[in-house]
């Protein structure tokens, strides 16, 4: 039997994936087509170190990136994750990191990696892949059953 929120939810979740999905690709692109590569050097880390019980459990660390835009300017940014602080990179201090910057607007620098650029994207097209996994065979098991014969009632 199908449940009642299952078709309502699956019309309602999916188009909005779709949509974010979509929306966020297109955005993604765009910074990729009008960005520029350079490479940056990592000048400092802050760090911020979690206890659990007086012990110490995880070291976070955020690079801080400095790199030199097409103008000659030097430009500073923190590297975190697009979504909160899931993939900080893991950088030393010293390294050398590939850098993408839009050179209109040199301060929303990011590092040049395949998870930090496409992990959005990736992300919410899951949100819509998922309940369309899981909820369109009972949807279609449910419609076949309400479908009107062609003989009649």
């Amino acid at each position: 039997m199908v449940r009642p929120w299952v078709p309502a939810a699956w019309t309602v979740v999916v188009p909005l994936a779709a949509f974010f999905a979509i929306f966020t690709l297109v955005k993604e692109v765009a910074f990729l087509v009008s960005s520029s590569t350079t490479t940056g050097i990592v000048v400092f880390l802050d760090g911020d170190t979690e206890y659990e019980h007086g012990k110490m459990m995880n070291t976070f660390t955020t690079p801080i990136i400095s790199f030199t835009d097409a103008q000659g300017e030097s430009i500073w940014f923190r590297a975190i994750s697009s979504i909160v602080f899931i993939a900080v990179p893991q950088c030393t201090f010293d390294q050398r990191v590939p850098v993408r910057y839009v050179p209109s607007e040199p301060r929303h620098a990011q590092i040049d990696d395949f998870y930090d650029e496409w992990e959005i994207t990736i992300l919410i097209g899951l949100v819509g892949a998922v309940p369309t996994w899981i909820g369109l065979p009972p949807v279609l098991r449910a419609r076949r059953r309400f479908v009107p014969h062609p003989s009649g009632p």
